[in-house]
């Protein structure tokens, strides 16, 4: 056991130790398996993370450099057109690095929150005019419902506006032209539900536990072209989770659609507004 203890101080995070007598001995083996496997598992996410940020970051950097290269040796003519493009691929990596401060922020529970009892039919609302234009431009249908008389929510209002164009916008990349996509809200046991569902590329039953994971993408081949940062999953529910709520995903599987929905705590009787805190 000191042997093996050793070793995964050293990083050898692969190290068992043989499972001794249903006794103290054997108890303290288990644990030790267990949290070799939690940190051999930890060490592979940070790779694995690691490893996507620097792919996600590789395409627009050697884009820039192309360009750069070819203004300099007179290849690239200057014009309008090169110089959009350069910019669209330094914002693009100014949004990754703006998502990754805010993840980590709202991971360490560092986000600064602006907590409040806030209407959610008005929040839905809100959500649904950011998003109109883009799923007008697609072609894709957008609805929205909210219960009559829906107590009030608590919740950072721009944060919540915040997830819930993240979900939209989640749901407009994944559905094709002529499809739909619906956000509603529900008055339950444990709060307010936010619904967005809608009737895109669905999601495999292996795939679930996994799509609020930063960068996971269901279609391996598919780029980032055409998406966000890829962390939009993985934020909307850090944020739901720092104002004391939860986000799961569901779907009916390949080609049925997806559902997104996140619960949060109504607001309750007195609850003064406006207060601010760290999640």
């Amino acid at each position: 056991m000191l042997a093996a203890t050793r070793r995964v101080s050293a990083g050898r995070y692969g190290e068992r130790v043989p499972l001794q007598e249903p006794d103290e001995l054997g108890e303290l083996s288990e644990g030790f398996n267990a949290m070799a496997a939690a940190l051999e598992a930890g060490e592979r996410r940070r790779r694995e993370f690691i490893a996507d940020v620097s792919h996600e970051l590789k395409t627009p950097i050697s884009t820039l450099e192309g360009y750069a290269e070819g203004l300099i040796d007179g290849v690239v003519e200057p014009s309008e057109e090169a110089y959009g493009l350069m910019y669209a691929e330094a914002e693009r990596m100014r949004r990754l690095v703006d998502d990754l401060r805010q993840l980590s922020r709202a991971e360490a529970g560092q986000l600064p929150l602006a907590l409040a009892s806030v209407p959610a039919r008005g929040m839905v609302a809100r959500a649904v005019e950011v998003m109109m234009p883009l799923f007008a431009e697609k072609g894709v249908e957008l609805g929205s419902k909210a219960d009559e008389g829906l107590p009030p929510v608590s919740a950072d209002p721009d944060r919540l506006v915040q997830v819930l164009t993240n979900l939209l916008g989640n749901a407009l990349r994944h559905t094709p032209a002529g499809g739909r996509v619906a956000v509603s809200v529900k008055a339950r046991e444990e709060g307010l539900t936010f619904v967005v569902e809608d009737t895109g590329m669905g999601v495999a039953p292996e795939h679930l536990p996994r799509v609020f994971e930063r960068f996971y993408r269901v279609e391996k081949s598919r780029s980032r072209e055409g998406g966000g940062s890829g962390l939009g999953l993985t934020i909307s529910r850090a944020l739901v989770e720092a104002m004391g709520g939860r986000m799961w995903a569901g779907s009916a599987g390949p080609g049925k659609g997806a559902t997104f929905a996140f619960s949060l705590p109504t607001a309750t009787e007195g609850d003064p507004g406006g207060r601010s805190r760290e999640s």
